[in-house]
């Protein structure tokens, strides 16, 4: 049973590394144009990475929790300064699960990511934009500002925004992290 969960850790790492873009054996960037790097495959990683480590908390076995209601995502200021802000710009889904991976998830809900989105929409550091006929999210002057950047990516034929956020926009989100926690919540912030 160890060794599956030595290896279980092991992919749940490799597919870390790959919806950040990174090779999972070097930890280089990937190519921008790679099939890896495409957002949805992205997303895809990071959910198999959450399952896998839901099953590597509960000692290797799958199990099914029926409806299980949790109460609302909370951190305390120690937890809170237990975070590990990346050096590295991240997409905020990284950054999501910097704040979740701090607080214990099987007796809490989990930090959504699109509290986030929303409440820079509505303090005005994102705006909705178009691209060829597709909506998008990007920075305004004011989220630049704060270290959120926006860069124009291709997969194939297909174009598609990335957002990062710095180190100083990693920590500008941490500083507002109650703000967003209500919206996540389901609580208006005031």
């Amino acid at each position: 049973m160890e060794n599956n969960l030595e290896m279980m850790k092991q992919v749940k790492l490799a597919l870390e590394q790959l919806a950040n873009g990174r090779d999972p054996v070097s930890g280089a960037e990937l190519p921008e144009d790679t099939v890896l790097n495409d957002v949805q495959l992205s997303r895809c990683f990071f959910f198999a990475a959450d399952v896998l480590q839901k099953v590597i908390e509960n000692g290797g076995q799958v199990r099914r929790v029926v409806n299980q209601k949790l109460p609302p995502f909370a951190i305390t200021e120690e937890e809170k300064a237990a975070i590990e802000l990346s050096v590295e710009p991240i997409q905020i889904t990284k950054f999501c699960e910097l704040v979740n991976n701090r607080v214990d998830t099987t007796k809490l809900s989990k930090l959504k990511v699109t509290a986030f989105g929303k409440w820079l929409l509505e303090k005005g550091f994102l705006m909705v934009d178009t691209h060829k006929n597709e909506k998008f999210k990007r920075p305004t002057e004011l989220g630049e500002s704060v270290g959120i950047s926006c860069a124009l990516r291709t997969y194939g034929d297909r174009e598609y925004y990335a957002m990062t956020y710095s180190r100083d926009a990693q920590q500008f989100l941490l500083d507002h992290l109650d703000e967003i926690t209500a919206i996540s919540n389901g609580v208006e912030a005031a």
